[in-house]
């Protein structure tokens, strides 16, 4: 597979979980291996959060303990984030 590597400025966050059909694990380590370990100078995190489904962050069952404390660490790690690279 061809990656193509485009210059960009903009730091990238992404908050994943643990069971997410459009962004499986596979694929989540493929972002890593691209973006991760200081290959994407910009600034690159990915937060992962266990129990936790696509969505979870802004329509997860917070009465559901793994899905709250995903979706306040989503926040929390968005808020700390921007706090460092805006």
């Amino acid at each position: 597979m061809q990656i193509l590597k485009a210059k960009s400025t903009n730091p990238f966050l992404l908050n994943t979980c643990e069971i997410d059909q459009r962004f499986p694990p596979e694929q989540q380590q493929v972002a890593d291996d691209v973006l991760g370990g200081g290959q994407y100078n910009p600034g690159y995190a990915r937060e992962h959060w266990v129990g936790c489904t696509h969505g979870f962050a802004n329509r997860g069952d917070v009465s559901d303990p793994l899905v709250k404390a995903g979706k306040e660490g989503a926040f929390n790690a968005a808020v700390k984030f921007f706090n460092e690279h805006l």
